[in-house]
């Protein structure tokens, strides 16, 4: 199953480059983190990355994140992270990622919203933690 989501982020494309560059992976494993914290704390996860792949017009980091729980809404995300620039001081964050159970159900509906509000859930503490990131750089 694919999920796909974005979101903005008021930094112009250069400081986010430079924060992605420097801490992409940690604040990523933060906004999962975030994301899977339930009743008994953060889920067990493993996320791995790629090194930033660069063109002209978009960065992407690719990534995989692997659940450690049984009964979840999928087992692994894998896909890519990409930032590009709309405007001088603005940038938008794209998730585009496929994901399975790896049981022999195929996700429910119920599952596909859950992948969902993950993701969004990462999207919004990703963009707080980039532009907090960015901020810091700035000031010291």
């Amino acid at each position: 199953m694919l999920v796909h989501d974005f979101a903005l982020v008021t930094l112009p494309g250069a400081d986010m480059a430079e924060a992605m560059q420097r801490r992409g992976r940690d604040l990523l494993a933060g906004s999962v983190a975030a994301a899977l914290h339930g009743p008994d704390g953060p889920a067990p996860f493993r996320l791995q990355t790629g090194g930033l792949l660069s063109s002209s017009q978009s960065t992407v980091l690719p990534f995989t994140l692997h659940l450690e729980r049984q009964r979840s809404a999928f087992r692994q995300l894998q896909g890519d992270l990409e930032f590009f620039e709309l405007e001088p001081r603005c940038c938008q964050l794209r998730l585009l990622a496929s994901y399975g159970r790896l049981d022999p159900f195929a996700p429910t509906r119920v599952d596909h919203a859950r992948v969902e509000t993950t993701v969004r859930t990462m999207l919004n503490h990703l963009v707080r933690a980039l532009e907090a990131e960015a901020a810091r750089s700035c000031h010291g």
